[in-house]
């Protein structure tokens, strides 16, 4: 079974979407190829690129939440796609998994774009997978079988099996087990240093709430 992973994050370095696509490239095993979402969109031959991403059984669509939807180059790579499939008898079958920073419920919307994006592609949708609170799974390291990242890693060893066998699902939201409010706080600080290493003095600042 030849499986693809389309890795949507634009950015360059390691983040949350490369550690999950390292988790489900130890689980799934077989033959897998991994595509970053920019070196497709900026491919020197994108008619060859787009039909070789197409020559799968399986597609898994990994990619981190932004601002309840998709990154701008994973819409116009499945814009890409969806053309590219009405030439194409390839028909592999789509999962996908999104990362978002808060809560899992958020990537509700986001999900719903893959599978309709699936559909109106004319191919086989399976279900998704809305991670929530992820940051936490980027500290988690390598191993996510034991400690906070258990629960998530449980639902990925489903997702496995489930794509192993093309079987459908019902899409799940899940999370690291963390208490909520140290999530905040350590959040809530985050943001407070990010702001003091850019220069801002008062971060409840409104200069224009009277223009």
């Amino acid at each position: 079974m030849k499986i693809k992973i389309i890795n949507g994050s634009p950015k360059t370095k390691k983040g949350i979407s490369s550690r999950i696509i390292e988790q489900m490239e130890k689980l799934l095993e077989g033959q897998i190829e991994t595509y970053r979402v920019m070196r497709l969109v900026h491919a020197e031959t994108p008619q060859e690129t787009i039909a070789d991403v197409l020559a799968a059984d399986i597609l898994l669509i990994v990619f981190p939440l932004y601002v309840d939807s998709l990154p701008a180059p994973l819409i116009e790579l499945l814009t890409r796609l969806e053309s590219a499939t009405c030439h194409s008898e390839a028909k592999p079958k789509v999962y996908a998994i999104v990362s978002a920073a808060f809560e899992s419920s958020q990537t509700f919307t986001a999900l719903e774009m893959i599978e309709h994006f699936a559909c109106r592609a004319g191919l086989p949708w399976g279900y998704g997978v809305g991670i929530g609170t992820s940051s936490l799974l980027y500290n988690a390291g390598g191993n996510w079988e034991k400690g906070m990242a258990s629960g998530t890693y449980n639902v990925l060893c489903d997702m496995s099996a489930n794509i192993k066998e093309k079987r459908n699902g019902q899409n799940i939201y899940t999370a690291p087990k963390f208490p909520r409010f140290l999530y905040k706080a350590f959040g809530n600080f985050g943001f407070w240093r990010g702001a003091k290493r850019n220069g801002v003095s008062n971060i409840w600042a409104r200069p224009y709430i009277n223009q």
